[in-house]
């Protein structure tokens, strides 16, 4: 019985020791880890904008990815190129006006998760926005 425990004993030993030989590893760092997450979220969906004052408000649904850490936001101004505008950790993101004109504002989203990858575009959502000063038109009033 005695030889049958030590035997034992040795496997597991030799089981653990085996083990931590391997050349795989959990360590996230390691370039070999096969366990790295390469896999981007969706792209956020439904995007909406609303204006309201000096203020545009766009929302979108919100992505379901447990790992999903927040949203980029892009805007194209006039038919501009896209530029990132700012991060979100909502669905939901609030941009201002920059002045008294008329612009033409298009904004796009992606999702980014918790080990950076970011996912494709949202299909962009554009709304023009007229807060010029009104025009009073001047006439010759008769004179009386």
């Amino acid at each position: 019985m005695h030889r049958i425990l030590t035997l034992l004993a040795m496997v597991a030993v030799a089981a653990l020791l085996m083990s931590g030989c391997s050349s795989s590893s959990n360590n996230p760092t390691d370039p070999g880890n096969n366990n790295e997450d390469l896999t981007p979220p969706a792209a956020p969906l439904n995007l909406t904008v609303h204006v309201k004052n000096d203020q545009v408000t766009v929302a979108w649904v919100e992505n379901s990815e447990v790992d999903l850490s927040g949203y980029n936001i892009y805007r194209s101004l006039n038919g501009s190129d896209y530029e990132m505008l700012d991060t979100s950790s909502n669905a939901r993101f609030v941009d201002t006006v920059p002045g008294m004109d008329f612009y033409h504002f298009a904004y796009r989203a992606s999702a980014y998760d918790d080990s950076g990858n970011e996912s494709a575009y949202s299909v962009p959502a554009t709304i023009f926005v007229d807060n010029s000063e009104p025009v009073i038109a001047e006439t010759d009033f008769p004179e009386w």
